[in-house]
């Protein structure tokens, strides 16, 4: 617990003393700092550090799939906890989804994935925050960040099995999940996303065996 408690007060830490210039504090180099130590989570400190990745990029338009070394800070901490995404790169992003993740959260799909705004979170003192339920906000997936990704895994599709491997590892499944979102913006990125499938699964020769 006190470790948790630690990552949520050092993101907080984090998210203070960027907000006060997100201009000036919006960059490549603090981009890299901030994704080093994100896990695309609903956990408290995710959702700290998710306000200042969504500010970063409306300042200067800067996120994960920005450049190599944005997508390889967000790896190198991953990897971590899913060995495998360590053959990921901007290029071949595949392998950063892990199936066991993304299964557990589309069977059991947090509504509410996405709709925690950080002005509630100030006032989350560390007695209220469980053990349990901060352990467990970590195995939530945070879709305002992992739908953009699998939207970038579809934009790399360069052959049939490639869509076949974002059925099997539940990133499809998933995506479809997020239909069922409170938030609209999580509802409409998955729109996005699922009518960016169809459309792969309609061009023929890449997709040959998907109407089988």
């Amino acid at each position: 617990m006190e470790s948790l408690q630690r990552q949520a007060n050092t993101a907080q830490i984090i998210y203070n003393l960027f907000m006060i210039n997100p201009q000036r504090n919006s960059n490549e180099s603090v981009l890299v700092g901030i994704l080093g130590m994100y896990t695309g989570s609903v956990s408290l400190a995710d959702r700290l550090l998710t306000e200042v990745l969504i500010q970063i990029d409306v300042e200067r338009s800067l996120n994960i799939l920005t450049s190599s070394d944005t997508w390889n800070a967000f790896r190198n901490n991953w990897t971590r906890s899913h060995v495998e995404s360590v053959s990921s790169s901007l290029q071949a992003p595949f392998s950063l989804i892990d199936s066991d993740g993304m299964r557990r959260n589309t069977s059991a799909f947090d509504l509410e994935a996405g709709t925690n705004k950080v002005e509630s979170l100030g006032d989350i003192s560390k007695s209220q925050i469980s053990a349990d339920k901060a352990r467990n906000s970590y195995a939530i997936y945070d879709p305002i960040f992992w739908l953009p990704i699998i939207a970038h895994c579809l934009r790399k599709v360069i052959h049939s099995s490639e869509l076949t491997l974002l059925i099997d590892n539940s990133a499809v499944g998933y995506t479809l999940a997020c239909l069922s979102a409170q938030q609209e913006s999580v509802r409409k990125m998955a729109g996005y996303v699922l009518v960016t499938w169809e459309h792969q699964c309609e061009v023929p020769p890449l997709c040959n065996s998907c109407s089988q």
